[in-house]
């Protein structure tokens, strides 16, 4: 494994130091082979599942490595977003089925919220249903691209490339409500691409064609906006910062949640510290940052020495 230290020297209204050791993660199987590196998402134990545009789409390794289970690949065939949740369930969304699925760890399906292959803009409430009930079946989204919950487990859905729009459900999968549409107001969006949730339950919105990070509150009230950030792909909300892929800059960004870029990091190439269409991102336990590459095919670990501010 090739492992090289950067370090950085960044001023903005204060100056700090950052250095980071950058390597590039494999897994220790040579049958496997992964593609289009969506989304990466990591459970209690650290770890690491894998989802990719490849053959077994999904993948779960150890932090080191090691294989340990192969997914059923008849489920994802274009992956976009995973999460894991904090009981270890998996999330993904996929933009050919339009379906969001939920699978225990062995890979059993737990639920599907969507209509495989039949896109949908439609949501009702339970009670203009005329006693139809299974409407978790029916085509709700258009491509969704991004899963996140807040604290009381409530499902919120990035449906993005479609329909424009954020998507809460229960933690059973029933429909609460919905906001947003395509524009450039408040509120609005052209293509919602990531979805994370902070510890007071604020809902962050990479606004990805708007160029923004949006703020709500878990009830979709507009609360303002982060603008000059760049093109938000990826978010993850960890330790009281937002990180970001940049994947348009090829940059991995560190934002304070009054919207100060803390650090930003990354250029466009195939070397170990560059990136080519940086696009998932999570984060373990001791704070190292994975990253996933469409273009480069791969993930990169970044791992944090010295921050001081």
């Amino acid at each position: 494994m090739r492992l090289i230290k950067i370090v950085l020297l960044i001023t903005f209204n204060y100056s700090f130091s950052q250095e980071f050791d950058v390597s590039e993660f494999k897994i220790n199987n040579s049958e496997i082979l992964i593609e289009e590196v969506s989304a990466i998402g990591l459970d209690s134990e650290d770890n690491i599942y894998i989802y990719h545009r490849g053959k077994n789409p999904l993948i779960k390794v150890s932090k080191n490595g090691e294989l340990l289970k192969v997914f059923n690949d008849q489920i994802f065939p274009n992956s976009h977003g995973l999460k894991i949740d904090k009981y270890d369930k998996i999330w993904t969304t996929d933009l050919n089925t339009n379906m969001v699925t939920k699978l225990d760890k062995y890979g059993e399906v737990d639920m599907v919220i969507g209509k495989k292959n039949r896109p949908g803009t439609w949501l009702v409430s339970p009670q203009d249903l005329n006693g139809f009930t299974d409407y978790k079946s029916m085509p709700l989204f258009n491509k969704p691209a991004d899963i996140a919950f807040d604290s009381k487990d409530n499902i919120y859905i990035a449906d993005g490339y479609g329909n424009n729009r954020i998507v809460k459900f229960s933690p059973e999968g029933d429909y609460i409500l919905e906001w947003g549409t395509y524009g450039k107001k408040d509120g609005e969006f052209h293509l919602p691409h990531g979805i994370t949730i902070d510890d007071d339950d604020l809902i962050y919105v990479a606004d990805r064609e708007n160029s923004r990070i949006q703020i709500f509150n878990s009830n979709g009230k507009y609360l303002k906006k982060w603008e000059g950030i760049g093109y938000p792909y990826g978010l993850k909300y960890h330790d009281n910062f937002i990180y970001m892929t940049d994947a348009r800059n090829e940059k991995i960004k560190k934002i304070d949640l009054d919207g100060n870029i803390m650090w930003e990091f990354g250029s466009p190439g195939r070397e170990i510290g560059e990136f080519g269409w940086a696009h998932g991102i999570d984060i373990s336990k001791d704070g190292s940052i994975y990253i996933t590459e469409i273009l480069n095919w791969r993930i990169q670990k970044i791992s944090i020495k010295n921050e001081n501010y």
